[in-house]
């Protein structure tokens, strides 16, 4: 996000939002919940600026330790 123009990191944001499940899990492509893939959803949107105790974020966080995550 750093080396983005606040345009691009926001629409990036905006994708990385809208592709959560309301489980709070990013999926693989045809597959379930993915830990490496909601921890790297959750990081990228503590990046881009959002609360990590926002909702959707919250809800991240637990599928991570749901899955086996710290």
């Amino acid at each position: 996000f750093h080396d983005l123009d606040a345009d691009e990191a926001e629409g990036l944001a905006r994708w990385i939002r809208a592709s959560q499940q309301p489980s709070g899990a990013w999926h693989l492509p045809g597959g379930g919940p993915d830990l490496s893939l909601t921890a790297f959803g959750w990081w990228a949107l503590v990046e881009a600026g959002d609360d990590p105790a926002a909702e959707h974020l919250v809800r991240a966080r637990r599928v991570v330790h749901e899955l086996g995550g710290r």
